[in-house]
């Protein structure tokens, strides 16, 4: 009996057929809407966050989003106040220079809390 079981064991390992890979490959996904993979419309009705260093936040109504890394804990008014004093300056350069292409795919903007806000192509979309 024991042989029938093992022949019908080998028969079948030999004739299932294989997947090639049984671990598939994992898109990005928004740490403000976990269920919702990055680059796609974002819902309207978000799911709570999870606490992490990197995170990859999505614009709501959009394909847009952003990759936040935690360096080290600052106020939250640092936060604001850069995302002030960029907005402030990309208008500013859009009123004197126009809109368009960023010069070689990278902007960097140095806050005056000591944090950095960094802008990149990626995915061939090209920043403007």
């Amino acid at each position: 009996m024991r042989l029938i079981h093992l022949l019908l064991g080998i028969l079948l390992n030999v004739t299932t057929p294989t997947a090639a890979s049984s671990i598939p490959r994992r898109s990005p996904v928004c740490a403000n809407a976990p269920n919702t993979i990055a680059g796609t419309l974002l819902p309207q009705i978000l799911s709570p966050r999870h606490n992490t260093k990197t995170i990859l936040w999505c614009a709501r109504h959009s394909k847009t989003y952003i990759i936040l890394e935690m360096v080290q804990l600052v106020p939250g008014i640092a936060i604001a106040t850069l995302i002030d004093e960029t907005t402030a300056l990309v208008l500013q350069h859009i009123r004197i220079a126009g809109d368009g292409v960023i010069p070689n795919g990278v902007a960097t903007w140095h806050g005056t809390e000591g944090t950095i806000m960094e802008t990149w192509n990626s995915n061939n979309h090209q920043t403007t």
